[in-house]
């Protein structure tokens, strides 16, 4: 099966990624790899927005503060957040490492998934990111929900 991933049906893709995440979260799953107090979490998430932001703005300093403070209080987001920058940076391949790096601490974590899926599509790599896609949609969304889904990439 091929793709055609020109920058329409990329994109849907990323839509469609989002859309799975909404889904995953609903369905009370939590990026998050071990139980946190929600006032801890709250401030984790809240570092890790202000990271995405500083990165969406090119403040690329800031948001690299941002990803210290998140790895020190050892939260997965740290190694989105550190993958985005160097995906900013044009260093794709060592944004996939990162991400593969907290794949094997957590392999269930949809945010991460998508982002390889997105990172291996961006280096050209279209079948390894059609597999990571698959991978979020069928083992972390389940294959009802998945199947809907996938059927829109064809």
């Amino acid at each position: 099966m091929r793709f055609d991933f020109s920058v329409t049906n990329l994109s849907q893709c990323r839509v469609l990624s989002f859309l799975l995440l909404l889904a995953f979260l609903a369905a009370g799953c939590s990026p998050a790899p071990k139980q946190v107090s929600d006032e801890y979490a709250r401030e984790s998430e809240r570092l890790l927005s202000l990271g995405n932001e500083a990165v969406d703005s090119g403040e690329y300093e800031k948001a690299a503060e941002f990803q210290k403070q998140l790895q020190q209080r050892g939260y997965i987001g740290s190694w989105e957040l550190k993958a985005r920058l160097h995906t900013a940076d044009g260093e794709h391949e060592q944004a996939l490492s990162t991400v593969n790096k907290a794949l094997e601490m957590v392999d269930s974590d949809f945010i991460l998934w998508t982002q390889k899926a997105n990172i291996l599509s961006d280096l050209g790599r279209y079948d390894q990111s059609e597999e990571a896609y698959s991978k979020e949609a069928v083992d972390l969304v389940g294959p009802s929900e998945a199947k809907d889904i996938l059927a829109l990439r064809n």
